[in-house]
């Protein structure tokens, strides 16, 4: 009897979150609203500590897509076309963080594609068109919260955030700077960026030149630079 009543619980679950969910990402080359979308994501972020492992991987593959990560783009880093807004690709960022976080003895996920969403989400964001509450908490649960970054993609998102902290009103502008400064005090090798010359050193690697327009973080050159945005 325990046994059905399980199955019965995943089944609803099943059909309760990620029906929507998956109907969502298999439509994501269309056009139009998607109005399930929102309610999904926020209930998968907020129970992603009881989503079974059964159903874990076809989840993180659903939630990729939906972010517009495309595997024919996986070499260049690029972003496949999605019909979802900046938002909810944000969204679909946080709820994978949240989902990995939550089952992180059980998972084994490689996030930088999630990392290089966010890199060029950045610069896809209008604050008269997407939600800055939506940027922020995507700014702190992926680049605030958890583990130490490697330095290369720390001082990517240092450097971009400076330059968009420039860019747009006080509200996103504080919570880019505020991330930068997370980043900063977590990455002591990235404060080199306060004081270089142009070039970077040792540090700067095999990107000997900053690429400003690079689609991803780790092949952007960004410790070759200087953070002179900061000073503005």
């Amino acid at each position: 009897v325990l046994t059905n009543f399980l199955v019965i619980n995943k089944l609803i679950y099943y059909s309760n979150y990620f029906r929507p969910k998956i109907n969502a990402a298999s439509l994501a080359g269309g056009v139009g609203p998607h109005p399930l979308l929102a309610s999904c994501l926020d209930g998968l972020g907020k129970f992603s500590h009881l989503i079974d492992l059964d159903f874990m991987g076809d989840l993180m593959g659903c939630l990729k897509k939906l972010a517009g990560f495309s595997e024919q783009h996986q070499d260049s880093g690029a972003s496949d076309q999605s019909s979802l807004s900046v938002t909810e690709r944000l969204q679909c960022c946080i709820v994978a963080f949240r989902v990995m976080r939550s089952n992180l003895d059980a998972l084994n996920v490689d996030l930088q594609d999630y990392f290089v969403q966010l890199y060029n989400l950045i610069l896809e964001y209008r604050p008269d068109r997407d939600q800055g509450q939506v940027l922020a908490e995507a700014l702190k649960t992926m680049l605030w919260e958890g583990r130490q970054h490697n330095m290369h993609r720390a001082a990517a998102f240092i450097k971009r955030l400076a330059s968009f902290s420039l860019s747009f009103g006080s509200a996103e502008a504080m919570a880019a700077l505020v991330t930068l400064k997370h980043l900063l005090q977590k990455n002591s090798k990235c404060r080199n960026l306060l004081e270089n010359d142009a070039g970077g050193g040792s540090l700067s690697g095999l990107v000997v030149k900053y690429q400003p327009e690079a689609t991803d973080p780790n092949l952007s050159g960004a410790l070759a630079s200087v953070l002179w945005s900061l000073s503005l």
